[in-house]
């Protein structure tokens, strides 16, 4: 019976904690009035990708957002031009560190990289902080007619001179690639700007990424509390 009670238990709050972490790329907003049309909650390391393609020019905006392992970490976003693997990936790289640019990087193997020229025309490269993510902006331009990208993206936690250091190899650090399609994706239909002078706080139904990670702290708490009491519990009986 107790340990009936403590998968009962256990399950319906893991539940609630994985829907928590499914954060909406709609609650998401940008400084000086940036703005895109499609958005995605990637399936790894929390990531999300807001962006903007016309087929017509073959340009793409996109804003990668992820919050980076540590104080002194980095993100990545790529386009692997031939497969859903890191080798071969034409990538951009912000730094947690506002002194270091973000920068290309064409990841030819596993040894150390340095910057160098991707195969995607760059622009508008820049980044920015918050207290929990770091997102990088660029425009890119790509061969005509293509409209569905293999896309890789990780974090790491390390510089060093101003080169990323090797990230994790956890499961979710191998996994985060997939393909996007430019021409679908989650619509963002509410603006995703921040006006650079003080505005009315959004409305409960769109809760900022903050908002969102308070709220995923509280349902750890709950969700350990539980468990700890129903162990403690068939210990007793």
């Amino acid at each position: 019976m107790a340990t009936s009670l403590l998968f009962f238990f256990f399950f319906s709050f893991a539940s609630l904690f994985s829907s928590s972490m499914a954060l909406s790329c709609s609650s998401f907003s940008f400084s000086n009035n940036r703005t895109f049309v499609s958005c995605s909650s990637l399936p790894h390391l929390n990531a999300t990708i807001h962006w903007t393609f016309d087929p017509s020019t073959s340009s793409l905006s996109l804003a990668f957002t992820a919050p980076p392992p540590s104080s002194s970490g980095w993100i990545a976003w790529a386009i692997n031009p031939n497969s859903l693997t890191m080798i071969g990936s034409q990538a951009l790289i912000a730094f947690n560190d506002p002194t270091i640019k973000p920068q290309t990087f064409n990841i030819t193997g596993y040894s150390p990289i340095k910057p160098s020229p991707i195969d995607f025309p760059t622009s508008d490269l820049q980044s920015e902080s918050s207290s929990t993510h770091l997102t990088l902006f660029a425009k890119l331009k790509l061969p005509q007619g293509l409209t569905s990208i293999n896309q890789v993206w990780q974090v790491g936690t390390s510089v060093t001179s101003g080169l990323p250091d090797k990230h994790e190899m956890l499961p979710d650090n191998l996994q985060s690639m997939s393909k996007l399609d430019l021409t679908k994706g989650q619509r963002v239909t509410t603006a995703t700007s921040t006006p650079t002078s003080p505005a009315p706080a959004p409305p409960s139904s769109a809760p900022s990424a903050a908002g969102s990670h308070r709220l995923l702290s509280k349902v750890r708490a709950r969700v350990l509390f539980f468990i700890e009491f129903f162990l403690f519990f068939i210990y007793l009986f």
